[in-house]
């Protein structure tokens, strides 16, 4: 049946089609359908697989109203505004959850409105979602698993920030780790592929975000997007983009003691990642 917030009408002998009969006996009064109690339940909508004429979709809402006029049933439906439209291809994929007859000429090719013993809540938010498939156009994102023991860093190619690279490599060889950053490799013509395989093989990634250097914003959301383990650091608060002020990051300052404590604190949370 399809989406609608004016009246919409299927055949009255078509209502409760579908339903089992342990389930249609508790909304009947009599030989007469409880429409009272078919307003109080949960709806899914959505139309026949075969009509290339409609979207494809399945909205879930209320129904507002149910009419009895002679053949047919008037019902008035309602979307909810806080639940997304549903692709009717992954509705037919859990038919089986939903007790819905999915074979080839099943529930989802006829018109008709049937009620099910099913949680349709629990139902949709299990439901497998539709695998994304990322397709950059600048660079390849490599495949496989990231290496046990390699970390790697992004920071700005300044020689200020050098005294940290040192640090931080050298606390992290100590571990028995590997640590690298982009200028200690060359196995791409072009740069930017060999950053993403570099963050593709870190089990984690080190951003320094300070003087709001762009290759590193740009490197820090290739990290974050293939869902690298990302510990932020920073000099300045300011230089923490707004859209980045939700994660936590380590303040540090560039002379001796500063780089000391930045040790100190980026090296336990290192071993809580590598650890996972």
């Amino acid at each position: 049946m399809g989406v609608s917030t004016d009246d919409t009408a299927i055949r009255a002998d078509r209502l409760l089609e579908y339903t089992e009969p342990s389930v249609k006996v508790k909304i009947m009064r009599g030989d007469e359908v409880d429409t009272e109690g078919l307003k109080r339940m949960p709806a899914l909508v959505m139309p026949e697989l075969q009509d290339s004429t409609r979207r494809q979709v399945a909205t879930v809402g209320t129904i507002e109203s149910v009419r009895l006029v002679g053949r047919d049933c008037k019902f008035r439906f309602v979307p909810d505004p806080d639940i997304p439209e549903i692709p009717s291809s992954e509705i037919k994929a859990i038919a089986s959850i939903l007790d819905i007859d999915g074979s080839q000429w099943g529930e989802f090719t006829r018109t008709h409105w049937a009620v099910k013993d099913v949680d349709l809540f629990h139902a949709l938010l299990a439901r497998p979602k539709a695998a994304t498939s990322l397709s950059p156009k600048v660079f390849t994102i490599p495949g496989g698993q990231p290496e046990d023991d390699l970390i790697s860093i992004m920071m700005p190619f300044d020689a200020s920030f050098t005294p940290v690279h040192r640090a931080l490599s050298d606390a992290v060889s100590k571990e028995g780790w590997r640590c690298q950053r982009v200028d200690d490799i060359w196995q791409n013509d072009a740069i930017i592929q060999d950053i993403v395989g570099l963050i593709a093989r870190s089990r984690a990634v080190i951003c320094d975000l300070s003087n709001r250097n762009a290759n590193v914003f740009y490197e820090t959301g290739i990290a974050h997007t293939i869902g690298r383990n990302v510990i932020l650091l920073a000099r300045h608060d300011s230089d923490v983009p707004f859209d980045l002020r939700h994660l936590r990051h380590v303040k540090y300052m560039s002379n001796g003691q500063g780089i000391d404590d930045l040790i100190a604190q980026v090296m336990p949370r290192l071993r809580d990642l590598m650890t996972q």
